[in-house]
């Protein structure tokens, strides 16, 4: 992907080509506006991850590829899809549990973002949670201590036989009957 800057002063026009690194530290500025939803899609297929990620958190990026960049190799680009409120209206519990098994940071923010899904429950991410072969500790961590799970799914990490997802647990449990 070539990418260049042009700028006009008067009669004066200079263009120059830009390479990834300039594309983004430039990205970070860019308005998220309806009238940049074309430059979006485009620089949403930048070999750049730092790019991908940049873009995938914009909410005039179209749906389509919103939803495409949500099964991104990059786990960070797939982290900024899940933090994307559009994406959090309109994810299916198919793509949910597609992030949830590729855990990592994406997963870990399904979790914590478990009540902003608009088409999937929390208690659907409770089942696709247990659902997982191998879930990693830091996601398990993160459901032991989430105020959107119920109280029932929380209870059956006390036993785990990781000491902090245990302790995380039991001090979820033990904060919610304080309340």
């Amino acid at each position: 992907m070539k990418i260049t800057l042009g700028i006009e002063m008067g009669e004066q026009k200079v263009s120059v080509n830009l390479g990834f690194e300039a594309l983004e530290s430039m990205n970070y500025s860019l308005r998220d506006i309806p009238e940049n939803s074309e430059l979006f899609e485009i620089l949403s297929h930048h070999a750049s991850h730092n790019i991908r990620s940049n873009i995938a958190g914009k909410k005039n990026l179209p749906l389509e590829r919103i939803m495409s960049l949500a099964s991104d190799d990059s786990d960070e680009v797939r982290t900024s899809v899940v933090n994307n409120e559009v994406f959090q209206k309109n994810a299916t519990l198919d793509q949910i549990k597609s992030i949830l098994a590729k855990g990592q940071s994406a997963g870990e923010n399904v979790v914590s973002s478990a009540s902003y899904f608009k088409k999937v429950s929390a208690d659907d991410i409770e089942k696709a949670i247990d659902e997982l072969d191998n879930p990693g500790p830091r996601l398990l961590q993160y459901a032991a201590q989430s105020y959107d799970f119920s109280t029932e799914f929380i209870q059956k990490f006390t036993t785990h036989e990781d000491a902090d997802i245990a302790a995380t647990a039991k001090e979820t449990i033990k904060s919610r009957a304080e309340y």
